[in-house]
């Protein structure tokens, strides 16, 4: 399922969330914490996490469900 966490709660992610993901990572920035929001998949075939941290570029990470998560894998 798709959600953003973000201060320490999980927020459930509606469909068409573009404004959603943008004000939660305007949030994210404004409060100086850090955030993933793992946009899943509509086939649940593959999942895309993108990770949030001030002063750090953003970070998007997709795989294959098929395969080991990769921040899992030594």
């Amino acid at each position: 399922m798709a959600h953003i966490v973000y201060g320490g709660q999980a927020y459930p992610l509606a469909p068409n969330s573009a404004d959603q993901i943008r004000a939660a990572i305007k949030d994210i920035l404004r409060t100086g914490s850090w955030g993933e929001l793992n946009l899943g998949s509509v086939r649940e075939e593959y999942e895309t996490h993108i990770f949030v941290m001030p002063g750090v570029p953003i970070a998007v990470h997709s795989w294959d469900l098929d395969e080991p998560d990769p921040r899992l894998v030594p």
